[in-house]
């Protein structure tokens, strides 16, 4: 092995040990490593650059300009207590979830559904663990059937244009992507849900339990 591999390999796991320790943004950590690459001559500024010149970054970007509108604008303000409302079950809500996903980054999706499943499982006295990870999981699956439903799909399809090959299509994943959502999203609503254990919300275990 080269000296400038041996760097590269020492840069990556100070930083994946810094990711796991938690103490520094991951912007400032990656944003160190790439740096000291740079500047330890390992690779060319062509290179530490060229993420910004990808179209990748700008479409996530976009999403995510999507997303906070949506958030801003109330779009999806009511969708959670209407969905529970209806059913008091996860089984819709890692559904709708899942849909949505499909058209929404899952990261901002999730930060906006979390709140209002907790708080309507305070209000209506539901144990919050049965309904938050389906949720999560199903945002995950939402992901995989088109390509703008997550990031990862957004970087292969750069990848594969960046090295002369057709870029993916937003419903190139979807016959693979789509049956893998429906096949996960029953299984959460079924045999998830009833593996999951009851975990009491705060609010209410210490106004139940206030010795």
């Amino acid at each position: 092995m080269t000296t400038d591999s041996w760097i590269a390999m020492a840069v990556i796991g100070v930083m994946v040990v810094m990711l796991i320790v938690d103490r520094f943004p991951p912007v400032i950590v990656l944003g160190g490593a790439l740096v000291t690459l740079l500047f330890a001559d390992v690779i060319g500024s062509d290179v530490a650059l060229s993420g910004f010149s990808s179209t990748a970054p700008a479409t996530i970007a976009a999403l995510y300009v999507m997303a906070g509108a949506a958030t801003a604008t109330g779009l999806l303000a009511g969708v959670v207590d209407r969905v529970l409302d209806r059913s008091r079950s996860a089984g819709p809500l890692a559904a709708v979830t899942a849909a949505l996903s499909a058209i929404i980054p899952n990261t901002p999706l999730i930060a906006m559904f979390a709140p209002q499943v907790v708080r309507w499982a305070d209000k209506n006295s539901a144990d919050v663990s049965k309904y938050l990870m389906p949720m999560s999981f199903a945002s995950i699956l939402g992901g995989v059937v088109t390509v703008i439903g997550t990031s990862t799909n957004l970087v292969v399809s750069d990848l594969l244009e960046s090295s002369g090959e057709e870029p993916l299509g937003v419903f190139d994943v979807t016959l693979v992507g789509l049956p893998i959502a429906i096949v996960g999203v029953f299984v959460l609503s079924t045999l998830g849900v009833r593996l999951l254990p009851s975990r009491a919300n705060e609010r209410r275990s210490v106004r139940s339990e206030a010795r």
